[in-house]
């Protein structure tokens, strides 16, 4: 059922919930998380975090993130899978000290997969991959990897 085993990001299935409204290893700034387990919405695991309500950002917490330290001076590409029926809304970011954004969802309703590429180095400040929303419009994320 997953596409990715042993994913350097923590929790990355989003099996692993506190509450509906809280994804384990993962902290929601501005906007609202939602745990998702409704077949449309899902792609390659059974749980998909739903973003809502505002524009805002999902982020792996430091205690998890420092994983992805040994991670740099290398390139990396940050792919997620995203689902949106607004367009200019969904999309993800490595942040490194810097946002790196990926290209937005087309808005088509439909699963696409996200990616970005960043090239680290030893003085990035940080690695945080960031799943985002730019509107009020509710979007999907699953399986996020590096």
């Amino acid at each position: 059922m997953h596409m990715v085993g042993g994913s350097p990001i923590y929790n990355a299935d989003f099996s692993y919930w506190t509450s509906t409204t809280a994804l384990d290893g993962w902290t929601a700034t501005t906007t609202t998380v939602t745990q998702e387990r409704s077949s449309v919405n899902l792609a390659l695991s059974e749980t998909s975090a739903k973003l809502g309500t505002a524009a805002g950002y999902l982020a792996l917490n430091g205690m998890w993130k420092r994983y992805l330290s040994d991670f740099k001076e290398q390139s990396l590409t940050f792919y997620c899978l995203v689902k949106s029926s607004a367009a200019s809304n969904a999309r993800i970011n490595l942040y490194n000290g810097s946002d790196n954004y990926s290209a937005y969802h087309s808005g088509n309703g439909n699963w696409e997969l996200l990616h970005v590429e960043v090239s680290t180095t030893e003085t990035d400040t940080d690695i945080e991959p960031r799943l985002y929303i730019d509107t009020t419009s509710d979007a999907y994320f699953n399986l996020p990897f590096i």
